[in-house]
């Protein structure tokens, strides 16, 4: 389908459906969550592995483009988020091994968010759509370079689309270590997590910095730092969810209620 069709979208939104379709039907067939693993990671896998390969090697008949890196999370998102509310809903429970399977599906997602920093930053590192400038204020003072393009933007009538993908594209890599961070790293004293979520985009900057493949600016880091943020709050939103489903917080055991083993 995305060889033959046009708009590649439509291929994603198909494979959405049947990576539901296909979740729903293995948890209700075994009552076990690593079915579903193994379906995500199967179709994780094979996804990625033909966007690398048209990426490398296409032509005119089939293309690279953005819509490969929607297919390859579709497969790993739709799995992840079904299995994430039927867990939520379970109350016998009828179905086991959720956490092992969240663990998986973590270890999974983390290759897949390294490759994509490693290349974004890296190999082929996104760049804002107005010219880098000369070293100074805008390096340290935030979103004035980005605030200064888009008022230019207007005047001039300029699309600012390039800009806004270039925003959201980092917002979305901060979602999720936002996420995890807020998960793994809770027992955590406030500060040192604070230091954490602050010093991950500013280390990224600095090495991308260093080895030349762009140039360190406060924008990014704040771009990222508010994708965190976002991730922290969907990290609570779904603790407080299971709390007020079945009385546990996230990832705690089912014999486990209020912080108590019964």
């Amino acid at each position: 389908m995305y060889y033959l069709i046009d708009n590649h979208y439509i291929a994603v939104i198909v494979a959405g459906v049947c990576s539901f379709a296909i979740t729903h039907f293995s948890l209700e067939a075994s009552y076990d969550f690593r079915y579903s693993f193994v379906h995500a990671c199967f179709m994780v896998v094979s996804t990625f592995i033909f966007a690398v390969a048209v990426y490398f090697y296409g032509n005119d008949y089939i293309s690279y483009d953005f819509s490969m890196v929607y297919l390859v999370l579709i497969n790993w998102l739709i799995p992840f988020i079904y299995s994430e509310v039927r867990d939520i809903n379970d109350h016998g429970p009828h179905f086991d091994g959720y956490i092992a399977f969240f663990h998986k599906m973590s270890v999974l997602f983390m290759v897949l968010l390294f490759v994509t920093i490693v290349k974004i930053f890296f190999l082929t590192p996104i760049m804002p759509p107005f010219k880098n400038e000369i070293f100074g204020a805008h390096n340290f003072v935030p979103y004035m370079s980005t605030g200064e393009y888009f008022e230019k933007a207007i005047k001039s009538g300029a699309n600012m689309w390039p800009e806004y993908r270039f925003l959201l594209e980092l917002l979305f890599v901060g979602i999720p270590i936002g996420f995890y961070i807020a998960l793994y790293c809770k027992k955590m004293h406030l500060i040192p997590r604070i230091i954490i979520y602050i010093g991950i985009p500013t280390l990224l900057e600095f090495i991308q910095y260093a080895y030349s493949r762009g140039y360190a600016s406060i924008d990014d880091v704040c771009t990222m730092v508010f994708g965190e943020i976002i991730g922290v709050i969907i990290y609570h939103i779904v603790d407080s969810a299971y709390y007020y489903v079945n009385k546990r917080h996230f990832l705690e055991t089912r014999d486990s209620i209020k912080g108590f083993n019964i």
